[in-house]
């Protein structure tokens, strides 16, 4: 993986997930959505990248000698309240 900040890290998985969440919101309070195939394709690869950014942050964690780095779910608990 290239060499990135935990805190570009962290900026990265917060708006996967805020991404994530609207393709949710689209496809589940929209009665018409006029391209559902497209943002549920969006949406599968915004949840790939979402857990390949977890696993890198869980990564990053475990091999990082600084301890005050947030959890991974208090990072998507402002996406998901």
């Amino acid at each position: 993986m290239p060499n990135i900040s935990m805190t570009t890290m962290a900026y990265a998985i917060q708006a996967v997930n805020a991404t994530i969440k609207h393709y949710r919101q689209l496809l589940e309070n929209c009665d018409i959505v006029p391209d559902e195939a497209e943002i549920q394709d969006l949406l599968l690869q915004h949840m790939k990248a979402a857990e390949e950014l977890k696993q890198a942050y869980y990564e990053e964690l475990r091999t990082t000698d600084v301890i005050n780095y947030p959890s991974y779910e208090s990072l998507i608990s402002s996406v998901y309240p």
